[in-house]
């Protein structure tokens, strides 16, 4: 069942630190190091966190485990659930190493590999605070967003205006960033598509 509830579960500080356990046989480790850095410093432009990795005493803890794996949400095998994180300060990311996974690679995308980016950045935002949301759109919405096109080209998965909104309610902004900029980017960048 999923929960569509405005989270107050948010980080006490603005920089925040990750670690690794162990990534995935299916990508080098340094394809999974650079999707979750990706996906952390996807939602630091927005708002003013800062995220570093670190080797051991971490915030936030990231690993691939299977079937059941010392938590309360085990994991169903291929084609189920992807991923599962907890709100702050609970700090915990674990992807099913079940699935097959990718980064950023059309190709294997598209013969049902799982691009660890798209969903990095959706569980990274459970991890800052931020529960599943009813837009379709938005990347916080409970379902894989598929990241290839009709045309076999990747596409960069992107943070929706309503994502935005809510990681700046728990966190202020960075910069004057604000989904009104982001609105106004996403209508450009579509136009005439």
């Amino acid at each position: 069942m999923y929960s569509f509830s405005e989270s107050t579960f948010k980080w006490p500080k603005k920089s925040i630190t990750y670690s690794i356990e162990n990534t995935s046989p299916d990508l080098p480790r340094r394809d999974a190091e650079r999707a979750i850095k990706k996906a952390f410093d996807t939602w630091s432009k927005v708002v003013p966190l800062d995220f570093s990795e670190v080797s051991s005493g971490s915030d936030i803890t990231i690993r691939f485990a299977s079937q059941y794996h010392n938590d309360p949400w085990p994991f169903d095998g291929r084609g189920g659930t992807l991923a599962h994180a907890t709100f702050p300060p609970n700090g915990q990311l674990h992807f099913d190493e079940d699935e097959q996974w990718t980064y950023k690679n059309a190709d294997e995308i598209m013969n049902g590999a799982t691009d660890l980016y798209a969903v990095a950045i959706h569980e990274s935002g459970h991890t800052l605070g931020l529960d599943h949301s009813r837009d379709e759109s938005s990347i916080m919405a409970p379902f894989y967003h598929q990241t290839v096109d009709e045309n076999g080209r990747y596409i960069t998965p992107e943070l929706t205006s309503g994502d935005i909104d809510k990681i700046q309610k728990l966190y202020g902004s960075r910069g004057g960033i604000s989904s009104t900029f982001s609105r106004v980017k996403s209508f450009f960048h579509g136009f005439g598509r």
